[in-house]
């Protein structure tokens, strides 16, 4: 039985089983092992969190920002380019110097929405 085996391993054996591992490159599998590692992998991934309201863009500085990209044919993740970004702190002159900038999707879906609604005004 597996469960058998591992509680016997780590009984008897858990500090030759953990040289062993080190001198073969090896993760360990020992379930106090196994829960670190998977508490390692959640920090990893945990996401951080903000500690201030982040202030976002009001429609006509987003509209600005978009016009400007858009007229300078810039990739869509240009506003994620640091110079951007301090641009834009400059400009906004934000308190805490902290300002929200739409991802890519978001400046995808606003750059669709901005020329569909010029398609229809052109009519």
């Amino acid at each position: 039985d597996v469960s058998t085996e591992r509680r016997h391993l780590v009984t008897k054996h858990k500090s030759d089983y953990r040289a062993w591992c080190k001198a073969n490159n090896f993760e360990s599998m020992l379930p106090e092992d196994t829960a670190e590692h998977r508490k390692e992998e959640k920090k990893k991934l945990a996401q951080s969190s903000l500690d201030n309201h982040v202030p976002s863009l009001c429609a006509q500085e987003s509209s600005l920002a978009l016009l400007t990209f858009l007229i300078q044919s810039q990739p869509i993740d240009a506003f994620q380019h640091p110079d951007f970004i301090w641009m834009i702190h400059m400009a906004a002159q934000v308190p805490d110097g902290q300002i929200f900038l739409p991802g890519q999707k978001a400046t995808r879906r606003a750059i669709l929405e901005w020329s569909n609604e010029h398609l229809v005004n052109l009519k």
